[in-house]
């Protein structure tokens, strides 16, 4: 059984259904099935691939409710997507990380040399996004079918389905630019899906964000963090305003993050990946025997595959106390530093569980309302972009920030996200390119980059399968 759930165990069925099946448009439809379990007993959502779910699923509150939970555990038993790669592949591809020892493949991501038949691209982001994406839509369905579940477990569990739908498309979207928006678990439609714009995928994103924060209650549902509530599709919503340009709804909703109680910084640098950190709104809860995060697996461990850059490294002002907290520094037999390695994440594989993955946390809510208010020119005083970003450096052991122009809170703001966020969830690559940064950065410092570099390619078997997918991206 999983560790902290002593009575629901979760578990997808490979009997039947092979795990997942590999439908003809490029789309990757899983017929999943979630377990629950006393010990005994079992329940399948195991449906025929002409079926959105099985009927048995959603016919209570306790196995709807095992559905979703099931979500959320599978999104942590692999390492694409949710676990490690979504922090490591982009950290490749900006400025964060460089390879000491790699594949040709990885190698890709780091020289921004990808072929659209590199098999990272599908594993790691396409599949596992457009599956977790199938999972909320065959619930959202199963649901909204149900007569069994009672109407408040409904709707809490119909806004987390919207949230993980809004949250796999954003990451996507980030990756691919222009990406099929999936609301059907239909694999007729989802075969011969169109991509839409990115703005366009945006509008459905913050359509279904508004949907879920009506729907999710504002207290967790759960003792810690790991299942969304209103405040965590509060954060998302935040930060896709902030990336579409809306710069007066970006400051409401950091500012109803920041208002809410329940968050708070954690005033312990090494306490801010802890399971149930004051300072998390989401996590999600490791769920492997004997592995804390996927980050202690390949990274925590001492000298391996990766080091921090040298840019990266520099970036950190002096007596910044998260360059001592959350760096950390591997000697050789000879007591020569060689690389420099993220800290965020401490515990190793053997230890009790007490660090959980954080994908949304409050330091990113004053960064993004301290950008807004710079762009709607609130740059000093109270209620500004310096007082948020002061937040944020106080609590590192900075002083205040000596930005004064609009272009200067800009760049303040850009490079405290950097050694604030580093490593995670693909912030860096993201912030260059949605701040037109991309080029200037990275082309001195990466060899033959292009400017159509800032978008990975869609996997070519995805294309081949799917011509509605067409055109590939720039550049590729």
């Amino acid at each position: 059984m999983i560790k902290y759930f002593k009575n629901i165990r979760f578990g997808f069925i490979a009997s039947r259904l092979n795990s997942l099946a590999r439908l003809q448009g490029g789309l990757f439809l899983l017929a999943f099935a979630v377990c629950i379990s006393s010990c005994k007993k079992f329940v399948d959502i195991n449906p025929p691939v002409s079926e959105v779910v099985s009927e048995t699923v959603f016919t209570d509150d306790r196995s709807a409710t095992s559905a979703i939970v099931g979500i959320y555990s599978k999104m942590m038993s692999v390492e694409a997507f949710a676990g490690l790669d979504m922090g490591f592949y982009p950290a490749l591809s900006a400025d964060e990380l460089k390879l000491l020892t790699t594949t040709p493949e990885q190698s890709q991501f780091e020289n921004n040399t990808l072929l659209s038949t590199n098999s990272g691209l599908l594993s790691s982001f396409w599949e596992p996004g457009y599956r977790y994406i199938w999972y909320a839509n065959s619930a959202i369905e199963g649901l909204s079918r149900s007569t069994g579940v009672s109407e408040a477990v409904k709707m809490q569990l119909l806004g987390e389905a919207k949230f993980i739908r809004a949250f796999c498309h954003f990451q996507l979207t980030n990756l691919f630019g222009a990406i099929p928006y999936i609301t059907s678990s239909d694999y007729r439609l989802n075969e011969v899906a169109s991509k839409i714009s990115q703005a366009e995928v945006y509008n459905k994103i913050i359509e279904d964000l508004l949907e879920a924060q009506t729907n999710l209650p504002d207290n967790y549902i759960t003792s810690g963090r790991v299942r969304p509530n209103r405040g965590a599709a509060t954060a998302l919503l935040a930060r896709v305003y902030l990336y579409t340009g809306d710069w007066s709804k970006a400051e409401i909703e950091a500012s109803a993050s920041i208002a809410d109680s329940k968050y708070q910084l954690e005033a312990d640098l090494n306490k801010v990946f802890i399971a149930g950190s004051k300072e998390a709104i989401w996590q999600l809860m490791p769920v492997n025997p004997g592995l804390n995060t996927w980050e202690e697996k390949y990274i925590t461990s001492g000298q391996g595959a990766l080091t921090l850059t040298n840019g990266l490294l520099n970036s950190f002002e002096a007596n910044d106390n998260r360059k001592n907290s959350w760096v950390k520094s591997w000697t050789n037999g000879t007591g020569t530093v060689t690389t420099y390695y993220p800290y965020k994440y401490k515990a190793v594989s053997g230890q009790p569980l007490t660090e959980y993955n954080m994908v949304f946390r409050l330091a990113e809510q004053f960064l993004i309302r301290a950008e807004a208010r710079t762009n709607l020119n609130k740059l000093t005083g109270a209620g500004s972009a310096a007082s948020d970003l002061n937040v944020v450096r106080n609590r590192a052991g900075l002083n205040n920030t000596s930005a004064l122009t609009q272009a200067d809170f800009l760049d303040a703001i850009l490079r405290e996200r950097r050694v604030e966020l580093f490593t995670e969830w693909g912030h860096r690559w993201f912030d260059l390119k949605r701040m037109n940064k991309a080029t200037p950065v990275l082309g001195p410092v990466k060899p033959g980059w292009q400017p159509t570099d800032v978008l990975y390619p869609i996997p070519q078997t995805e294309l081949d399968k799917n011509r509605n997918l067409l055109p590939q991206n720039a550049g590729y």
